[in-house]
């Protein structure tokens, strides 16, 4: 009995070692398979939560109530280590960081229009920076009156923009660690608009003009 004891564990243990390195697989393998909307999607979801990260930082210091300053903390916290992984993964398909066609002027996040880049990124999603949420207004946030309403109105679409996005690496994408994100993007971000919706009704005695939820 006490042989089959320790036998037993430490046969789990190398079949889990076995299962981690056959899932992991080299950086070599993961960049031939990689594609444009892998790369594409890595390179424009680390701006786009880049953004969100400034947004947040806004509210930790001004928000009124503290479900706001809670809910930007844990945007704080959640999206930079996603950027931290994203960048990892971009790094590792040869993608490269920060090429998603977006600066930061005065506080405020732009868009390049006349940036090959951001066009590019336009045909791939079939979106505009509009509905990918990159054209929120850093300006308005930082001297809105009613900051609570304000962040709410910015960052529910800010949001729908990377649910519009993650189905379209769910798709076409190649990589499975890039889809593994995109349906944690779309999961963590889903919820966070439908509290912030019912916080706005509640607060403010109607939901936010951008909608809610996404319809699937």
């Amino acid at each position: 009995m006490t042989q089959r004891r320790t036998i037993l564990p430490l046969a789990l243990a190398l079949a889990a070692v076995a299962a981690i390195i056959a899932g992991c697989g080299g950086s070599d393998d993961n960049a031939k398979q990689a594609n444009e909307v892998d790369r594409a999607f890595a390179s424009e979801m680390i701006d786009h939560h880049q953004m969100a990260v400034d947004m947040a930082n806004v509210a930790r210091s001004r928000a009124q109530h503290p479900q706001i300053k809670r809910t930007a903390e844990n945007i704080v916290r959640t999206q930079t280590a996603e950027m931290n992984d994203l960048t990892d993964l971009a790094n590792d398909d040869g993608a490269g960081t920060g090429s998603g066609g977006h600066e930061m002027h005065d506080g405020s996040m732009e868009s390049m229009d006349d940036d090959s880049s951001a066009k590019d990124t336009e045909a791939i999603f079939g979106l505009s920076q509009e509905q990918m949420g990159m054209t929120r207004d850093m300006d308005a946030l930082d001297q809105a009156r009613a900051f609570d309403r304000t962040f709410i109105d910015m960052m529910i679409p800010h949001h729908q923009g990377a649910i519009r996005m993650a189905p379209v690496e769910l798709a076409k994408g190649n990589d499975p660690r890039l889809k593994a994100v995109a349906r944690g993007i779309v999961a963590a971000q889903t919820k966070e608009i439908r509290q912030m919706d019912t916080w706005r009704t509640d607060w403010y005695g109607e939901p936010s003009p951008a909608g809610g939820v996404l319809a699937a």
